[in-house]
C-alpha cells in the first residue's frame, strides 16, 4: 500500500490518544513532526522538546528501533529515513563538505547556504584541527563522494540532526552519518545564519562522536545522551563564542541544579565544558571521549580529569561556585567570562532563617551529581546577611542510572549556627558555623558565600591522605569504613585490624577503589570469623606498594 502525507496525519493524530505501545507511538509523532512540519499538526502539549534544539536523540532512536514499530509505521519512518533529494549543491570553500538545498519552493534556505558551508569550513578547524578531534569517516559515496554531506531542511521543533547510517565495522557501535539544518529558524532563540551557524558546529560533533567513538544504546534509550548534548552545544560557543544560543538553554540547570548531571538535557550543561576549558585546557576533552568508548560518561569525565591531577569532585564543587557568581552577582574578572550575560542565576532549594542556637535542615532525597544551593538569611537592629550554603554530591558511580534502574536517594542535614558549637567547622569566624551530616560523608563537599563573598569555610569532610571515614563506626548507621590512600594507589593491598591489646581481629587482600576522586579501601567491620567487632578503638595497619599506613579507628556496636 502506498502512504501519503494525507495518511501520516492522520495517523499521529490517532495515535497521540492511543496507550497501545505508547512509547514507540510517541516517538513516532516526534520524529514525523520533525520531518513534516508543513503536514503534520503540532501535539497540543507544544514542542518536539521542552528545549528546542536538536533532534540527533529522537532520529537515533527511529534508526535503531525501527522494527519496533508497527508495520504502517515502519512503511513512513522508512520513507523519512531515506537521505533528501535536493536540487542542488555547493562544496565548501576548503572542500570538506558539501551542501545539499533547494533554490526555491518550502526547504529553501532564508540564509545564505555559502554562509553555512564557511560555518561548516569553521566548525572543521576548531573541532578537528585545534581540539584534535578525529573527523567523521566517510560514507564511501552515498552522497555523489567521500564529501561529508549537509542537507538544508525544513523542520519542525528542532535546530538540526545528524542521522547515523551505516555502522562502520559490525559491533563497533560507531556510523557514517549525514547532518540535515532546518531551512528557517524563525521563532528559535536564535535565528538566520547565526542559527544556522551554532547547528554546523553542534552537529559536526555529532559526527564525530558517532563515527568515531560510540553510539550507545540500552533498551531502546540511548545511553548518557545529556553527556552528547552537553559536549555538542559546548562546541558552539567554542567555535562561534559571539552567537551565545547556549543563553537560551541553559535556565533549566541554573532553576534546577539539585537534579542529577545524568538527568539533564544536556543543552543547559555547555557552562560545564566551559567551566573545564578554563579551569584545565580543552585537551580533556578529547580524553574524555576516548574514555568513553568503554566507560560511562561520568566516569569519563573523572578519568579524563585524574590526568591532570584533579577530579570530578574537585572540580564539580568549584563549578558550583562558579555557577552560583552569575547574571547580577557576577564578579569581574573571576569565574565564567560572559558570567553578567547569563539569564539565570542559581535557584535555591531552600530559604530559612539563621535562628539561635541553630537551624538544622534535613533532605532525604538528594541525589548524586547535584548542587544544593540552601539560603540562610540572618536580619536584625544590626545584621542584614545572606548566607549561600553549596552542598554538593559527587558520587559519580551512584550518579550513574543502570540499566532499568533509577538514581538512588543521599539524604543528609545542613546545621547553621550563629555561635560556635561542638563538631561545627566555622563559615565565618566568630559569626558563622555549620555543620553537613550524611551516612555518604565521602559523596559531599561544601561551599559557604556570606553577602556574595566566598567565605574561607572549615571542611565537612577531611579528604587527605590516611584517614578513617567514618568515625566513628557504628553498625545500625554505616555500611563500610573507608581508608584513604595515596594518590599513586593501585590494585590490591593488604589490611590488618587489631583490638587495643594487639588481637588481630581481621586480615585480607582488598582492592584499592577509586572512591569519588580518592584511592581508598573499604572494610564492613567485620571480623575474620564474619562477626561484628564489639564496641571500642582498634588499630590499623595498611600495606601497600612497601609502605605501611597505619592508625586508630573507633566502633559502635549497639
Amino acid at each position: 500500500m502506498k502512504i501519503g502525507i494525507k495518511h501520516i496525519a492522520l495517523l499521529v493524530v490517532l495515535l497521540s490518544g492511543s496507550t497501545l505501545s505508547q512509547r514507540m507511538d510517541s516517538i513516532f509523532n516526534d520524529f514525523t513532526r520533525m520531518r513534516l512540519p508543513n503536514e503534520i499538526p503540532d501535539s497540543p502539549s507544544g514542542p518536539l522538546h521542552d528545549e528546542r534544539k536538536c533532534g540527533f536523540g529522537i532520529t537515533a532512536q527511529v534508526r535503531f528501533n525501527i522494527d519496533g514499530f508497527s508495520p504502517t509505521q515502519q512503511a513512513i519512518l522508512k520513507r523519512l529515513l531515506e537521505r533528501p533529494v535536493t536540487s542542488t549543491s555547493i562544496v565548501s570553500p576548503r572542500g570538506f563538505f558539501k551542501i545539499h538545498f533547494d533554490e526555491s519552493g518550502y526547504n529553501k534556505p532564508t540564509y545564505s547556504a555559502l554562509e553555512l558551508a564557511i560555518a561548516l569550513d569553521s566548525s572543521y578547524a576548531v573541532e578537528v584541527e585545534r581540539m584534535g578531534f578525529p573527523p567523521p569517516p566517510p560514507d564511501n559515496g552515498a552522497g555523489g563522494d567521500n564529501k561529508y554531506d549537509v542537507y538544508i531542511q525544513a523542520l519542525g521543533g528542532t535546530y538540526g540532526y545528524t542521522m547515523p547510517e551505516n555502522e562502520i565495522t559490525p559491533g563497533s557501535d560507531q556510523y557514517t552519518s549525514y547532518i540535515v539544518i532546518n531551512s528557517d529558524f524563525t521563532g528559535f532563540y536564535t535565528s538566520g545564519i547565526n542559527a544556522a551557524r551554532v547547528t554546523a558546529a553542534h552537529e559536526f560533533h555529532h559526527s564525530i562522536q558517532m563515527g568515531n567513538y560510540a553510539y550507545k544504546e540500552v533498551s531502546g534509550e540511548i545511553e548518557d545522551l545529556f553527556f552528547y548534548e552537553l559536549t555538542s552545544t559546548s562546541m558552539e560557543e567554542f567555535v562561534f563564542d559571539n552567537v551565545n544560543d547556549y543563553y537560551g538553554y541553559m535556565k533549566s540547570f541554573f532553576t534546577y541544579p539539585d537534579k542529577p548531571l545524568q538527568l539533564q538535557s544536556g543543552y543547559n550543561l555547555a557552562i560545564w565544558n566551559i567551566f573545564l576549558k578554563e579551569r584545565v585546557g580543552e585537551g580533556v576533552f578529547v580524553k574524555q571521549w576516548e574514555q568513553f568508548k568503554t566507560k560511562r560518561a561520568l566516569t569519563s569525565i573523572d578519568i579524563a580529569l585524574n590526568s591532570y591531577n584533579t577530579s570530578f569532585y574537585d572540580e564539580f564543587k568549584e563549578f558550583a561556585v562558579w555557577a552560583y557568581f552569575t547574571g547580577y552577582r557576577s564578579v569581574s574578572g573571576k569565574y565564567f567570562k560572559d558570567a553578567a550575560e547569563f539569564p539565570a542565576t542559581l535557584k535555591p532549594l531552600v530559604t530559612a532563617q539563621v535562628n539561635y542556637p541553630f537551624t538544622e535542615l534535613k533532605f532525604s532525597d538528594s541525589k548524586p551529581t547535584a548542587i544544593n544551593y540552601l539560603r540562610f538569611y540572618k536580619k536584625d537592629a544590626t545584621t542584614n546577611d545572606t548566607i549561600a550554603a553549596l552542598i554538593v554530591n559527587a558520587d559519580i558511580q551512584k550518579g550513574i542510572i543502570p540499566k532499568g534502574g533509577i538514581i538512588p536517594s543521599i539524604p543528609f542535614s545542613y546545621t547553621l549556627a550563629p555561635s560556635s558549637l561542638n563538631g561545627f567547622y566555622t563559615v565565618i569566624d566568630g559569626q558563622y558555623y555549620a555543620k553537613l551530616e550524611s551516612t555518604e560523608m565521602l559523596s559531599f563537599s561544601n561551599s559557604e558565600i556570606v553577602n556574595d563573598l566566598l567565605a574561607n569555610s572549615g571542611s565537612s569532610i577531611k579528604r587527605q591522605v590516611d584517614f578513617v571515614y567514618p568515625s566513628p563506626f557504628n553498625y545500625s548507621k554505616h555500611t563500610y569504613l573507608n581508608f584513604a590512600l595515596p594518590p599513586s594507589a593501585e590494585g590490591y593491598c593488604d589490611l590488618h585490624i587489631f583490638d587495643i591489646n594487639s588481637n588481630l581481629i581481621y586480615s585480607g587482600t582488598v582492592p584499592v577503589k577509586n572512591n569519588i576522586g580518592m584511592r581508598t579501601i573499604q572494610w564492613n567491620g567485620m571480623n575474620n570469623r564474619g562477626e561484628k567487632a564489639g564496641s571500642g578503638v582498634y588499630l590499623y595497619a595498611i600495606r601497600i606498594q612497601g609502605e605501611t599506613l597505619s592508625g586508630k579507628l573507633v566502633i559502635v556496636n549497639e
